[in-house]
């Protein structure tokens, strides 16, 4: 590594971690709070905020808005101000009291059982909670002052005196009581939900928020499971339209929730659709063109009047005619016109799309799976999103609470399949190792050619291969792939590492072999023995599929069913890729390149 990137590392790191950026100030070197280990929250899939703990306090950063919160424990000593950047904030925690200013918090505070610290809250408009609109109308909370002009802003600061700490949403505020709670700014489904644990902080709740999350996870996951085993495979368009305007969404978190649903997402190439010559109108054409393979459309143009949302408003916002299963859109044809309104707190006003879909990425995910394949799980109650075509109704959450103090509990259903059976989805990760002999600089274009030829002999990507380290002599590069345990690319892929481990040569082309040299390329054993490689021999592909009466654990065939090892006629029974998910098979090659004299 060279003096400028190892710098640039150094920077980065003391950037992100935090705490290593005042370490020319003296300040102590974090260690553990006074609290168990279990109650330490860690950053498992959130890229904008991170904690450091000190014996007293905890030092928090939200990089997404720049922003460095230093929270000490009551009785203690208040860190010096001195010592930190004049932009730290300073919160004495556990906070007792808080100032809400907009809806994605609220559920977040419920759900740790933290409802009654709300003293103000915004518009009750845009809220769906029927706890928290029942905690204003009956004077446990109150409508906090607005921010805008002709707002009154005396009385604004007063509300903010009166609590601990103003939640704020993805901007920076000088306001030294405001923290920036920034989780739909985060890509992914998972990674906005576990900013329960960023608001954990501030109540000394790490344990709690983390139990929560990791239930989260879970059924996540066993959803996603049953999912990618029933692939629906159907195109999907998340679509809207504002002043006039169509768009087409390309947001990372609806693509993970479309994928992991079964689903496959609309790769638009654009966003937005207008005019070239006058940016007020829209490129009515080109975005109907955009549309033309498209399965399943969620609409998520705002709607304060929901209620009155119909099939026909639909149609005359983007312009489709007929407006019926005559229309040449395959989505109008199979009736497959949805929205994510489908939970509001009043017939006008916000929808809990906003509020409560980003701490439950798994009931997300539940109405995704039964609005692509209701077969997957047929019980579950859509909570937000509705058929439009069909005209299904609006649920209006009642404005009343039975216990204020009472935690919210999750809309999750359970999902069996976390424990039994097993998942046969799989995630193969390939670490390849190149060496050339003589440890000399490896040319740029052996590196561009290699990931070429993984691709091409993989058969992903070649954005899906990542560069682990370039160093003189080497590079390593790690290959991800997910795939169905019983998927035939599945079996063909064990297939072909054991072809690569008796004829080496097999994992290039000639040409590549000709330019560059030849390798030597060994694959460890792994799966369940010697199982793993008398299923795959016996059965290969379906074309060559056998009868044995050979029993292995752990095997299930293309139709799901557990087969215990049974290789039968027709469907061949293959490894179970969730007894053996995570597992990696390290391939080892060690290049040497000709000497070029």
């Amino acid at each position: 590594m060279s003096f400028i990137s190892l710098f640039a590392s150094l920077l980065l790191t003391s950037i992100v971690n935090g705490n290593q950026i005042f370490q020319s100030l003296d300040l102590p070197r974090p260690v553990v709070l006074l609290q168990s280990d279990s109650a330490q929250a860690s950053v498992d899939h959130s890229e904008f905020w991170n904690v450091t703990y000190f014996p007293t306090y905890k030092e928090v950063w939200n990089t997404f808005v720049g922003e460095h919160y230093i929270l000490y424990q009551r009785n203690t000593t208040k860190p010096p101000t001195s010592l930190y950047p004049n932009t730290t904030k300073f919160f004495e925690i556990p906070l007792r009291s808080v100032a809400v200013d907009e809806t994605v918090g609220l559920t977040f505070l419920e759900l740790l059982g933290l409802r009654t610290t709300i003293k103000y809250v915004g518009s009750l408009d845009f809220i769906t909670s029927g706890c928290i609109r029942a905690m204003v109308d009956q004077g446990v909370a109150r409508t906090l002052e607005c921010s805008f002009t002709g707002c009154n802003a005396t009385l604004r600061e007063m509300q903010i005196a009166d609590v601990d700490a103003l939640i704020d949403g993805n901007s920076p505020n000088p306001n030294p009581k405001s923290f920036a709670f920034s989780s739909t700014a985060d890509p992914g489904p998972l990674h906005r939900a576990e900013w329960i644990e960023f608001f954990a902080l501030f109540f000394n709740l790490e344990y709690e928020a983390s139990v929560l999350f990791d239930g989260t996870v879970s059924r996540y996951n066993c959803h996603r499971r049953a999912a990618l085993r029933q692939r629906s495979n159907k195109v999907v368009a998340w679509i809207s339209s504002f002043n006039g305007m169509h768009s087409i969404s390309r947001a990372a978190y609806k693509k993970k929730f479309t994928e992991d649903a079964g689903g496959l997402f609309l790769e638009s190439a654009q966003d937005v659709y207008q005019t070239p010559d006058r940016d007020t109108v829209v490129d009515q054409a080109t975005f109907l063109a955009a549309l033309a393979d498209v399965d399943v459309i969620i609409d998520e143009s705002y709607e304060f009047d929901a209620a009155n949302t119909n099939l026909q408003t639909f149609c005359a916002k983007y312009g489709i005619s007929p407006c019926d299963i005559t229309s040449e859109f395959k989505f109008m044809q199979t009736r497959d016109v949805w929205r994510h309104d489908g939970l509001k707190g009043a017939a006008t006003g916000g929808t809990d799309w906003f509020e409560s879909s980003i701490p439950e990425p798994d009931v997300v995910l539940e109405d995704l799976i039964n609005t692509l394949d209701s077969r997957v799980n047929p019980t579950h109650n859509r909570t937000w999103l509705w058929n439009v075509h069909d005209g299904e109704d609006i649920v209006l959450e009642p404005r009343t609470c039975e216990d204020f103090n009472a935690t919210r509990l999750s809309r999750a259903d359970a999902c069996s399949e976390i424990v039994q059976p097993p998942p046969t989805d799989t995630e193969l990760v390939f670490v390849l190792r190149f060496v050339e002999i003589n440890f000399q600089i490896l040319p740029p274009a052996f590196v561009e050619d290699l990931i070429r030829e993984i691709a091409r002999a993989v058969g992903v990507l070649e954005t899906d291969i990542r560069i682990i380290s370039l160093q003189p002599g080497s590079v390593i590069i790690e290959v991800a792939i997910d795939f169905r345990g019983n998927d035939p690319f599945a079996r063909a892929f064990s297939a072909f590492t054991r072809k690569v481990s008796v004829d080496s040569t097999a994992f290039f082309t000639p040409e590549f072999n000709s330019r560059y040299g030849f390798s030597f390329i060994s694959v460890p054993a792994g799966g369940t023995s010697g199982c793993d490689t008398h299923i795959l021999d016996t059965c290969g592909l379906d074309s060559d599929c056998k009868t044995s009466d050979d029993r292995c654990n752990f095997l299930q065939d293309e139709t799901d069913n557990w087969c215990e090892g049974t290789c039968y006629d027709g469907d061949c029974c293959t490894l179970n890729g969730g007894k053996v998910a995570g597992f990696v098979i390290g391939v080892m090659l060690v290049w040497m390149l000709q000497d070029e004299k």
